[in-house]
């Protein structure tokens, strides 16, 4: 009996039904060989370029010197990479005019801008379906037991909005909900708190709840770590957008003799890779997303750029799309499954509060990256109260971004807002974020 035969809840839908036949291909494509997989990609690939080609207007331009149709992997290969800066910067020309041929909008989307890029994307229940197959392949890997107490630590509000206070202090979900991929399963309680609690709020609520799986931002769930008061129970921690370190496992597996669970994903294309004991190497959905890594010839590589193409519908698809990561591939493979060694340019930002413990800096900049009229932005720290916000761009609201800079940083004794020209990026083609210049 597979993971999902155990706890589906049944509901008939077109959507569910779906959902239940990608799950039951991700099963079954763990097991082809690698020329299997091959084909399947490159019909996936055939479908988005022909998309593209033809609906939306930026590939309309950069394909104008190839043909109408994508005949081999070879074409493939010819085709220019697409940087998250231009996609940033023509994001309406990304849009497709029409939706793909027996797909459906669903709610847009954006990055959050942490890279000095934002892009607002648009994808389909296609595509959304796949997104949930993922998650529920996951799930099977983890052999997770949906109906134990859960508790989801995530970067979800910003101040002024309606229940940002609220999620501060944490809540407890008492029902599936119309969450998309809950929908899919029975569970029972569940409890989400947003990253900008403090750690010693975090760590009450944690005590209070008592969860056996934990879904987190890495950074906020060891911060909170020194206040709790109890011992934990917690059989699975899935670690979300950050990269995990492995001070940072070492410290869960003590903490909660616990299972820890990596993930590698983005907000263009969903699930990327997963990790799985013993190894945590993390293993590619090569059936969601095209993993490319190459160097800086743009060769295929063992270790380099990560190039992403979306390999079902979406009206905003994503085709050789350089997302401004590094990672080295492992040397070993599950049957068609390649695998990821580690990911080498995706360093997660801390702030120093004025006890001087790192604390998430990830609450902030959801606060900031819901402004409009900046292009980059990056927070220096020059010492525990003393804070720089370097903003590129001439038309953000700064009265908004003080404010905000004044409700999270509240130990800063200086907070200064210099607008710049350009901030530099990485050698990695990264834009910092977050900046520490004191003495540690």
């Amino acid at each position: 009996m597979n993971w999902l035969s155990k706890y589906d809840r049944n509901i008939q839908s077109p959507f569910h039904d779906r959902c239940r036949r990608n799950y039951r291909l991700l099963l079954e494509s763990e097991h082809w060989t690698s020329r299997d997989m091959r084909e399947y990609q490159l019909k996936r690939l055939q479908q988005t370029y022909s998309y593209s080609k033809k609906y939306v207007p930026l590939y309309r331009e950069r394909y104008k010197e190839y043909g109408d149709h994508l005949e081999s992997w070879e074409d493939f290969l010819t085709l220019p990479f697409l940087s998250r800066q231009e996609a940033a910067e023509r994001n309406p020309d990304l849009h497709g005019v029409n939706p793909p041929f027996g797909a459906s909008p669903i709610p847009g989307s954006a990055t959050s801008g942490s890279s000095g890029a934002k892009v607002s994307i648009q994808s389909t229940d296609v595509g959304e379906a796949m997104r949930i197959a993922t998650a529920l392949r996951e799930f099977e890997w983890m052999e997770l037991d949906p109906r134990v107490p859960s508790l989801f630590i995530r970067s979800i509000a910003k101040p002024g909005d309606a229940n940002y206070e609220k999620l501060k202090s944490g809540i407890k979900i008492t029902s599936e909900g119309r969450d998309a991929l809950m929908s899919m399963y029975h569970t029972k309680d569940k409890f989400l708190i947003d990253t900008s609690a403090p750690p010693d709020v975090l760590a009450k609520f944690i005590d209070a709840a008592k969860p056996e799986y934990i879904l987190c931002f890495p950074s906020a769930l060891r911060a909170a770590i020194p206040f709790l008061n109890s011992n934990h129970h917690v059989r699975w921690i899935k670690t979300i957008g950050e990269t995990l370190d492995a001070s940072t496992r070492k410290v869960f597996e003590s903490t909660f003799v616990s299972t820890v669970y990596d993930s590698y994903s983005c907000q263009e294309l969903n699930s990327i890779a997963f990790s799985r004991n013993p190894d945590n190497y993390l293993r590619i959905h090569e059936e969601n997303v095209l993993v490319e890594i190459v160097d800086e010839g743009g060769n295929e590589a063992d270790s380099g750029r990560v190039l992403l193409t979306s390999l079902h519908p979406a009206i905003t698809p994503f085709i050789r799309y350089d997302i401004g990561d590094l990672a080295t591939l492992a040397d070993s493979k599950t049957n068609a499954l390649r695998q990821i060694a580690h990911i080498d340019g995706r360093v997660f930002s801390q702030i120093r509060n004025s006890e001087g413990n790192l604390v998430s800096d990830s609450p902030l900049f959801v606060a900031l990256h819901s402004l409009e009229g900046y292009v980059a932005i990056q927070l220096i720290q020059h010492s525990i109260h003393k804070f720089e916000l370097l903003i590129q761009g001439s038309s953000v609201d700064l009265n908004m971004v003080r404010r905000y800079m004044e409700h999270y940083l509240t130990w800063a004794k200086e907070i200064k807002l210099t607008q710049v020209d350009n901030i530099p990026k990485t050698t990695g083609g990264k834009l910092l974020r977050y900046r520490w210049l004191g003495v540690d």
